[in-house]
């Protein structure tokens, strides 16, 4: 499973988890960097990615789109790096169950 990490998500992240989700991304080594959410989400899409963002306004894509892309919304007041590769960690098999499902295609974790 790939993952595409928000510009809103430090980059080093990518290397920290890349023992349990190998050939992740992150948008600014993609050159993504100051676009539009709606172009990350397109880009997400066109390249069967997973999204993972703490912006809101990509679990409002999710829900209301037509496209198929999968979004992981981080949700939570302080959302340092360290938690978030925490958080992604042990809920590793929550978001490949997720992955999986095809009848859902927004993963809340409150954090």
């Amino acid at each position: 499973m790939k993952l595409l990490l928000d510009q809103n998500m430090g980059i080093k992240l990518v290397d920290n988890i890349a023992d349990v989700y190998p050939d992740s991304k992150h948008v600014s080594t993609l050159k993504l960097n100051g676009t539009s959410d709606k172009e990350i989400w397109q880009y997400a899409v066109d390249h069967n990615l997973v999204l993972v963002s703490t912006d809101v306004e990509f679990f409002n894509f999710s829900i209301l789109s037509n496209a198929y892309s999968k979004t992981i919304y981080l949700q939570g007041e302080v959302v340092t790096s360290n938690k978030m590769e925490w958080v992604l960690r042990i809920n590793e098999d929550v978001i490949q169950q997720f992955v999986n499902d095809t009848s859902s295609n927004c993963l809340t974790i409150k954090i």
